[in-house]
């Protein structure tokens, strides 16, 4: 029952999340019907199946949410801002009580009873002003359509005589719709149920037939005393002479006089729409088999772990690999070359489809994205446009996993600080409403993702300022425009006047930088005072294989991403901590003294040139050996923090290699000059 009880909740926050993105819609582009029948479909599931597996308070819940929605989608009721604020609030209990099994705490339960009692206000309203309109259509509908009321209740040897009493409702549904309310007063109890006997009898409202030979025909298999038929219509309902029992026997159902007319005008529509829909024209050459085959939808839910035991057994079929063409290479046989050539290629194809399988759209962000805009804009009195770009890019599932609190952190910045309210915009000639957007796109290995706004941008010389005032630079420190930019990102820094419950304590930026850098990403800022600011976030496409540079330092084999490295060149000599490269003098970094080595520097070691957030660094070692696709391992417990290392990787010789982790070195190094 935990299992289902799990899945369900699975299945539960998918549709939430649809509900989102539908009521995110119709705010943004007004009442739409489709949406609307979307929304009360997923409230309808999740009503349907959240009593069943024990989610009590869920199902109470959704219970009245639907019959709102059904009244919207039959035009009875508007779809206004109070109800949009209404939903957004029932869609967060909805996903709390799924994080807490159904339980509710006190801050829970006072929320879920102020939401019931506006959504039981709403209803009540609309039933006292529903009367009148009742009435009205009660007198156009009378006047089109016939209805027939029909007593079924087979004798108890219906059975013996070989018919089916449920063929009934078959029949009527072809004829046209019917409602069926079971007689439940004449259920026998157990000490009296005879298994042979039948007991069952229904209260029939239909319409659709033409006439009562039409109805006649359907119970033409049973006795006259088993069923009848009264015509009536519905200015004309009351008039039928057992409606006071057949009222009193609805009631066991909660359906009065009202809602039994009102289920009957649904059922005229219901009829009506059945009438007028046509038949779907067939594709000429292409059978209906065919046809059935090329909609369906196949898909399967793969729980995460076993992709990830998937992603770890390629792992090792590419280090066996690797080892394999090796010892080929050794043996010097041509067919076995030859057979270790067909089975890398096989091993990359593998790897790339086991990698895909893993790829998942960024546009599991966009609601999450849309929804913080909306609620912050509104809270903080601004007007905000939020538009999205290549939501469809894919990523790494555990990469979209991790990016979802940078990037929500990035939003929050550009609504809180950067958008203007709509006066201030107005005054600037702007137009109130501010724009962030989106964008996400791919560039050779990597994916970028940019998150633009127009608002009143980054002023260096005020960050200058804060940085000058909190120590973090020096005073008459000359630093230029990117530079500055990028202290926004330095641990404890703030711009924000005051501190509110959105930002202001000088912790975000820092963290959003240290998030993507462990995922091997790279965040830039660009900004122009009074149009805007521009984030930009590069990440790999997946964490578990990288394309790096294979080198060695004293006997020891480093590997270096290669999306850092821009060029190799030789150290002739001179200074060991500085070095000219392309008109400027950039800082090198020893890894000889970061490993501890006693050794001294090769006579003309090699140089990595590698580019970080705009600025450039060398990074000494002894040779340069190939490139290598390297499998990332982690390295362990006690290893995880280390200093500049992030991960290994097992060589085709089966030796170890330290993957270099480009953030953490500089960072380190850094911190060892101060």
């Amino acid at each position: 029952m935990d299992d289902i009880k799990a899945r369900f909740s699975t299945e539960a926050n998918e549709l939430l999340e649809l509900f989102e993105r539908r009521l995110l819609e119709l705010e943004k582009q007004g009442q739409s019907s489709e949406a609307v029948a979307e929304i009360f479909r997923v409230i309808h599931t999740i009503k349907g199946t959240a009593s069943m597996f024990g989610f009590v308070n869920i199902g109470k819940l959704t219970h009245d949410v639907e019959d709102i929605y059904d009244l919207v989608r039959e035009g009875h009721m508007t779809f206004d801002k109070e109800l949009m604020d209404l939903s957004f609030k029932i869609v967060d209990i909805i996903r709390e009580l799924l994080k807490t099994g159904d339980e509710l705490s006190s801050d829970d339960e006072a929320k879920m009873s102020a939401i019931l009692d506006t959504v039981h206000q709403r209803l009540q309203n609309r039933e006292e002003s529903g009367h009148h309109e009742i009435e009205d259509q009660n007198s156009e509908v009378a006047e089109q359509k016939a209805y027939y009321y029909i007593r079924y209740q087979p004798d108890k040897d219906v059975l013996e005589r070989g018919i089916d009493p449920l063929v009934v409702f078959e029949e009527l549904e072809e004829e046209g719709e019917f409602l069926a309310y079971l007689d439940l007063n004449l259920v026998p109890s157990l000490t009296h149920f005879e298994p042979d006997e039948f007991f069952l009898a229904w209260d029939i409202f239909f319409t659709g037939a033409a006439n009562t030979e039409l109805v006649d025909d359907v119970f033409m298999f049973f006795l006259s005393h088993e069923y009848q038929v009264q015509t009536f219509t519905l200015a004309e309902i009351e008039s039928l002479p057992n409606f006071g029992d057949i009222l009193k026997k609805l009631s066991l159902y909660q359906i009065d006089n009202n809602i039994l007319v009102q289920n009957l005008i649904k059922l005229s529509k219901a009829c009506d729409a059945g009438e007028d829909k046509e038949e779907p024209e067939p594709v000429v050459g292409e059978s209906p088999e065919k046809s059935m085959v090329a909609d369906a939808t196949e898909t399967i839910r793969v729980e995460a772990s076993k992709l990830d035991e998937l992603i770890n057994l390629v792992s090792d079929l590419v280090t066996i690999n690797g080892q394999l063409e090796m010892k080929s290479e050794q043996i010097a046989d041509y067919q076995l070359e030859k057979q270790v050539m067909e089975l890398s290629k096989l091993a990359k194809r593998f790897r790339d489809n086991a990698l895909n399988l893993r790829l998942v759209p960024i546009e599991l962000l966009a609601v999450k994205m849309q929804r913080l805009v909306r609620d912050l804009s509104n809270e903080l009195g601004k007007k905000t446009d939020f538009i999205t770009e290549g939501t469809n890019t894919e990523l790494d599932k555990s990469i979209v996993s991790r990016l979802e609190g940078p990037v929500l952190h990035i939003i929050r910045n550009c609504i809180d600080h950067a958008i203007e309210t709509p006066e201030e915009r107005l005054r600037q000639n702007k137009p109130e409403q501010g724009v962030v957007r989106f964008i996400a796109f791919y560039s050779g290995g990597n994916v970028f993702i940019q998150i633009q706004d127009d608002g009143k941008g980054i002023d260096p010389e005020r960050v200058k300022n804060k940085a000058i005032e909190k120590g973090l630079i020096h005073h008459g420190e000359s630093l230029t425009n990117a530079e500055a930019y990028n202290l926004i990102f330095e641990p404890g820094f703030s711009t924000a006047e005051k501190v509110s419950n959105v930002s202001g304590r000088g912790v975000g930026l820092d963290s959003v930088r240290k998030e993507i850098a462990d995922m091997r990403g790279q965040v830039d800022v660009e900004s122009e005072v009074g149009l805007g600011t521009s984030f930009t976030i590069k990440l790999p496409l997946t964490l578990s294989i990288i394309d790096t540079l294979q080198t060695t330092i004293v006997g020891h084999t480093v590997l270096v991403p290669m999306e850092f490295i821009i060029k190799t060149e030789r150290l002739n000599g001179g200074n060991s901590r500085h070095m000219s490269f392309e008109g400027e003098i950039i800082p090198i970094i020893d890894l000889h003294k970061l490993l501890d080595e006693k050794n001294e520097l090769a006579k003309a070691p090699k140089v990595l040139i590698i580019k970080l957030y705009n600025r450039k660094y060398g990074i000494t070692v002894d040779r340069i050996v190939r490139n290598h696709q390297a499998v990332v391992k982690p390295l362990g417990v006690y290893n995880r923090h280390h200093p500049f290392f992030s991960g290994s990787s097992i060589m085709g010789d089966g030796s170890l290699a330290l993957i270099l982790d480009i953030n953490r070195l500089v960072k380190h190094q850094k911190e060892d000059i101060l």
